[in-house]
């Protein structure tokens, strides 16, 4: 099937959205398609910024990888050089995920990078992309004062809401969240990962979790409230 107008086109290279951040904050998939399209120019996906310096990137396509294609067709570039960063790149068990794992010493502080997918990256039935695939991303220059003097008071808030909680799983949540957070404040170039915390509220019935938000409204501020939202939101 030939893809005969524009709209179209874009509508299948939209597709190319990629997995933490790449596009949007709720991106999905890479793809690689029986139907190629005729593009000319690399497409290039909007930068990221404020990056951890041990940032994981996978990338998920629709089609099973082949594996040989993609060592020297995706690749991490340093902006200023133009230089390949010593990035490991592995195929997931899925044959349909790739992960871009970050140096072993993590990224530089405050330094520009590019995410590159060369067009030759094939489907395991020999099917290429479409085009070349290329994202910017920055690095955070560090953490804001401001922002630490939140987390920290956030934290003990938290705390504080946990004590008024008698359901174990509820706590749990609560428990999760303030692990996190300290983790997060422990552990500058780390990302906040609530994925404890996540698995535990999903895993409250709908009365618990009921109950557990309202403790939370009765307990933090409204900016503590937002953040405590933003934590469970896929």
């Amino acid at each position: 099937m030939k893809i005969k107008n524009a709209a179209a086109t874009i509508a299948i290279i939209g597709a190319f959205l990629f997995v933490n951040y790449f596009y949007t904050y709720n991106t999905k998939a890479a793809a690689v398609y029986d139907n190629q399209i005729a593009e000319e120019t690399t497409k290039t996906f909007t930068a990221k910024t404020n990056v951890a310096l041990t940032k994981k990137w996978t990338i998920t396509f629709s089609n099973e990888v082949n594996e040989s294609s993609i060592q020297n067709n995706i690749k991490v570039l340093d902006a200023a050089t133009n230089s390949p960063v010593n990035v490991k790149i592995e195929l997931g068990m899925d044959k349909k995920t790739i992960e871009i794992l970050a140096p072993g010493t993590g990224y530089g502080t405050g330094k520009t990078y590019s995410i590159t997918i060369n067009k030759s990256v094939t489907s395991t039935n020999a099917k290429s992309l479409a085009q070349d695939v290329k994202m910017n991303f920055s690095t955070a220059a560090s953490r804001t004062t401001m922002d630490t003097a939140f987390l920290k008071q956030f934290s003990i808030d938290l705390a504080d809401a946990g004590i008024n909680i008698t359901n174990v799983n509820e706590r749990n949540v609560v428990v999760e969240m303030v692990k996190a957070i300290n983790n997060y404040l422990n552990n500058p170039s780390q990302e906040l990962n609530v994925q404890a915390a996540k698995s535990a509220y999903y895993g409250l019935t709908s009365n618990e979790q009921s109950d557990l938000k309202d403790v939370l409204i009765s307990n933090l501020s409204w900016d503590e409230l937002i953040k405590a939202y933003s934590m469970f939101q896929d």
